[in-house]
């Protein structure tokens, strides 16, 4: 069993991965499907923070993001609002 490690370079590293693992089609897909969950929950258990970080998209290089999980438990790309909570982020990042 390989370790599961996360290091994104960029928002469209991320973008990609999240995709693949809601799609949950083809091998890779169903491997980061079931890998990306538990690792955030893995990180929650030991950082106290309910997401993996992610590197901010060009288009807002302020912004905080991360990766978290929906209401049903899928990846999903969110970021901070200035009221400090969580939303999904919109999808014409890049």
């Amino acid at each position: 069993m390989s370790r599961f490690t996360w290091n994104p370079r960029t928002f469209a590293d991320v973008a990609q991965q999240v995709d693949l693992a809601r799609s949950a089609i083809g091998r890779v897909g169903a491997t980061l499907a079931i890998v990306l969950p538990g690792a955030i929950h893995h990180f929650r258990h030991f950082s106290g923070q309910d997401g993996l970080p992610c590197p901010a998209p060009t288009s807002d290089a302020t912004g905080r993001y991360r990766v978290g999980l929906d209401d049903g438990g899928k990846p999903e790309i969110q970021r901070l609002t200035p009221s400090g909570a969580w939303e999904q982020a919109p999808d014409d990042h890049s």
